[in-house]
């Protein structure tokens, strides 16, 4: 597998690498200017180099993100009613947000990735949707009807679906276009 590249359609200063599998692939770096430009990403099984990069830095794993350098790259929406709060522009709602981090999120949501599945972080089994449960000398059994088979499947499934879409922030990398 290669790493997935999302470019931010609303941040479109910002790109994440997800590296996927973590130490699998490897970034390439070299100083400018005091910081670290991004110069490709190469699988270190193979030797391959995956992707090139031009005018792109570094700014840490999606993991290790400031809030300071949120502030510098999501939308403001200025104070909130005269109180001396500011508040930062959601990508989905057009609502608001508290702090510039959940700004980026999302904006990382907006493209379709998701940093933890909206439905739960494990699956669902037929056990949650048992109506009846007996438990009788170590043996659960359960009655499902087929509308709750049909409940499971389908929650299964989503479950799957945006489970695909999960970037893991330790092994995800925010590269800004400097």
């Amino acid at each position: 597998m290669t790493p997935k590249l999302i470019q931010l359609t609303n941040l479109p200063r910002v790109m994440l690498v997800d590296l996927l599998e973590g130490d699998r692939f490897t970034a390439d770096t070299r100083g400018i200017g005091g910081g670290e430009c991004c110069t490709s990403i190469q699988d270190a099984e193979t030797g391959e180099y995956i992707h090139d990069f031009d005018n792109w830095r570094i700014v840490s794993k999606l993991s290790e993100v400031t809030e300071e350098w949120c502030k510098g790259v999501v939308k403001s929406g200025g104070e909130k009613a005269g109180k001396g709060e500011v508040w930062y522009y959601d990508y989905q709602e057009l609502s608001c947000f508290a702090t510039a981090l959940e700004s980026l999120h999302s904006a990382i949501e907006a493209e379709g990735a998701f940093i933890c599945n909206p439905y739960g972080k494990s699956s669902p089994t037929p056990m949650d949707f048992a109506p009846y449960c007996h438990i009788e000398g170590g043996n659960t059994t359960s009655r499902m009807t087929d509308d709750d088979w049909r409940n499971y499947y389908h929650c299964l499934l989503q479950w799957k679906s945006f489970q695909r879409k999960v970037i893991n922030p330790e092994h995800t990398l925010i590269l800004e276009m400097i």
